[in-house]
């Protein structure tokens, strides 16, 4: 009798929970809010054969309402803008911009990116060019070697720009986090579904569930949170109105890897707060693959340069000024620790790559035109400006340019 009765209570529990599944399922995908822009785009990728699903155009608009909207043409080959063909025309230079998010051009029309706003220079500058936007939101050096590889190369660019964002060392080791590999340990795919080589049931549901992934949002999450930080401190630092995750990228004694792959998507921009860890993601992954993505361009004689602008907390206190301390940063505050530039100068010059460093066209622009989204903090229209022009007054690109200039 009595087994019969925790059996039948056991049942009761059980339907109980699958009743409020469901009710909690389609709750959360009628009213589940505007999505994040940027998750719409990686929505919008397909991983294959393009970088985006070709023949389309797309709309979209900031998490913050208002601050932007635009919208983007993914043309014959899925690359945002004009169609291509696949041969490279005889009488063009044939540019490829790699980047992630900031490339493609969040928050910018089709003629506001920095490919566009590029080519249009160099056409007017006498170059006769085709620049293509091999910008994908969410990547970094790992995906732009496969990218590289496995869908730019096919179009035979005479040069590759690859525009390093300060978030590609932390995306590294998420991407490395999400790998699949074969038995002989190369890269299948990345799947937000593994962790470190195996299947997660939680993440497969969280994947598949709104009403899962509101619960691992909101609850799993701030559970881990408040191990990371203790619960008397979590509340505290809630009542304060800050954000947990950002308190927990600033901490000084953080020292597990792990805690701030999963906590601080900026931990390049934290500079010599956080060499010992940049020193070691650097070598461990990032410098990896962009040397992998050099070896194989020169293996193709194709001519590569790397170039690398600041973020808004490097430039003035008033831009980036909402959306910085959502990331631990301080209101007003101009950063002036260039540890990442470093790093990034001592790598080319290590293996000969040409480096565009845009740092200084920014702290030399005097005017008052927002270079970066208050929120968003990608950079605007203007700040894409500022980028190109980075790029048009570098003495190596322009050599590379006279090299490729065809014969008439």
């Amino acid at each position: 009798m009595k087994i019969k009765h925790i059996f039948f209570t056991l049942i009761i529990w059980f339907m109980a929970a699958v009743i409020i599944f469901v009710i909690g399922e389609i709750g959360f995908r009628i009213f589940r809010g505007q999505p994040d822009h940027l998750q719409a785009i990686a929505d919008d990728q397909k991983r294959q054969d393009y970088l985006f699903i070709p023949n389309q155009t797309k709309s979209y608009q900031s998490t913050m309402e208002g601050e932007f909207e635009y919208s983007a043409r993914f043309n014959n080959f899925g690359f945002r803008g004009k169609d291509i063909t696949m041969a490279k025309p005889k009488d063009k230079i044939r540019i490829f911009v790699v980047g992630d998010s900031f490339t493609f051009g969040v928050g910018s029309n089709d003629h506001e990116t920095i490919p566009f706003v590029l080519e249009k220079q160099l056409l007017e500058s006498g170059f006769p060019v085709e620049v293509i936007n091999a910008g994908q939101g969410h990547t970094s050096p790992v995906t732009h070697l496969d990218n590289i590889e496995n869908i730019d190369l096919q179009f035979n660019p005479d040069i590759v720009l690859l525009l390093f964002d300060m978030t590609d060392l932390r995306d590294d080791l998420q991407k490395e986090r999400n790998a699949v590999y074969d038995k002989a340990g190369n890269v299948l795919r990345y799947d937000t579904t593994y962790e470190y080589g195996k299947k997660s049931w939680w993440l497969t549901l969280v994947i598949r569930s709104k009403f899962c992934q509101w619960i691992h949002n909101k609850i799993v999450r701030s559970v881990r949170k408040i191990q990371v930080l203790g619960f008397l401190n979590y509340m505290k630092i809630a009542a304060e109105g800050k954000r947990a995750k950002a308190e927990i990228a600033n901490l000084d004694n953080i020292k597990s890897k792990a805690l701030i792959v999963e906590y601080d998507q900026m931990v390049l921009l934290r500079g010599r707060q956080r060499k010992e860890f940049i020193d070691w993601a650097w070598d461990h992954s990032t410098k990896k693959y962009l040397k992998k993505i050099n070896d194989l361009l020169k293996k193709r004689d194709i001519d590569f340069l790397i170039g690398m602008y600041p973020y808004g907390i490097h430039v003035a206190g008033d831009e980036w000024e909402k959306g910085r301390e959502y990331y631990g940063f301080e209101a007003g505050k101009v950063y002036d620790d260039l540890y990442p530039f470093e790093i990034m100068e001592n790598f080319t010059n290590e293996y000969h790559i040409p480096f565009i460093n845009a740092y200084p066209t920014f702290k030399q622009f005097d005017d008052e035109t927002d270079l970066f989204f208050d929120y968003d903090g990608h950079l605007t229209p203007a700040g894409n400006k500022l980028v190109v022009k980075s790029i048009m007054a570098d003495q190596n690109f322009q050599e590379l340019l006279e090299k490729h200039r065809p014969a008439n």
